[in-house]
Parts: C-alpha cells; structure tokens; sequence
C-alpha cells in the first residue's frame, strides 16, 4: 500500500512540475510509465533468472 501511495504522490508531484514549467505534461507521464514498464519486465525476467539460478544451487547441493 505504501508503494502505491507513493507512486500516485511521485505523479502528482510530476504533474504539478511540468504544468508549472509549461512543458507537455501527457509525452513526459507517458515517456515516465513507459520506462517503468520497461524496468519492471527486466527486473521480472532478471530477477526470475536469478532465482532459478539459486534454486538450482540448493537443489544440487541438497
């Protein structure tokens, strides 16, 4: 819940900042969602390697 809290605030906050500068706000929240897409799927599948990785480990030395 906290994470949710702080992403909503962490959008706002960017929202706020970009309308006050005058810039695009809609290209930079969705230039923002699409990198974080991006960083979760890597980490996904990274993250995912590495645990089979150390499954693997303790099942061999088990």
């Amino acid at each position: 819940m906290i994470f949710s809290f702080l992403f909503g605030y962490s959008l706002v906050k960017l929202i706020e900042s970009t309308q006050s500068k005058g810039l695009n706000t809609n290209a930079i929240v969705v230039r923002r969602s699409f990198g974080l897409i991006v960083l979760g799927i890597l980490h996904k599948y990274l993250f995912g390697i590495v645990i089979f990785f150390f499954i693997m480990e303790l099942v061999r030395f088990s």
